[in-house]
């Protein structure tokens, strides 16, 4: 898994996805030691480096298509 280290609560996270952006309730965060797994449809999509999964909500993350960019 990719792993950002300098992601901060506030933060927004843009990432590129292919097909349909998941809805709020698709993303969920684990905390795994020091850091936070992101999961998005239940399949793991990175690693948040030293941020505590309690502090996050799916608004961090936005989606765009790759055909976008």
């Amino acid at each position: 898994l990719p792993v950002l280290r300098d992601f901060h609560p506030g933060d927004v996270l843009e990432l590129e996805l292919d097909g349909p952006a998941p809805r709020a309730t698709d993303i969920t965060f684990r905390q795994i030691g020091r850091d936070t797994c992101v999961l998005i449809w239940g399949e793991p999509m990175l690693t948040l480096a030293g941020v505590e999964a309690r502090r996050l909500s799916p608004a961090a993350l936005r989606f765009r298509s790759p055909r976008a960019a």
